[in-house]
């Protein structure tokens, strides 16, 4: 029981820093295109005309292509149109499936009394809120 409840306090805990930053995200978030998204928010007008072809998600930003987040933006845009503040959530949302998938790591790689501190501090970093700004953009 013992075992339990202190998994139980150290999932909690782990919680805390994806809260704290969703909770940032909600009161800061805003919904202004910056940088490269002015891009993609002409994609999605492209999109929405039936006029996006191959080529236009192909094509080269610097020295990358940008073929799988275009897909990404452009499939969030079906959630009310394109919207940074839509984007900021994904992200959060691929942040805490990724604290999932290190969780079921540590549970099969480390000892049961480290696995709480280490998810905890994983989710520290990962939601830190030193990172605030790359949610935000």
């Amino acid at each position: 029981m013992e075992n339990r409840r202190r998994s139980a306090f150290w999932i909690l805990a782990a919680l805390v820093p994806a809260a704290l930053l969703l909770i940032a995200i909600a009161r800061l978030a805003v919904n202004i295109p910056y940088w490269d998204d002015w891009r993609w928010a002409d994609m999605v007008i492209k999109f929405d005309t039936h006029q996006l072809t191959f080529a236009d998600l192909w094509h080269p930003e610097v020295e990358h292509r940008l073929l799988v987040p275009s897909l990404v933006a452009l499939g969030l845009s079906r959630f009310g149109g394109y919207s940074t503040v839509v984007e900021s959530y994904f992200s959060w949302a691929c942040s805490l499936v990724s604290l999932g998938c290190l969780y079921v790591l540590v549970k099969e790689t480390m000892s049961e009394r480290a696995r709480g501190p280490v998810l905890f501090v994983q989710s520290a970093l990962l939601f830190s809120l030193a990172q605030l700004t790359t949610y935000l953009w």
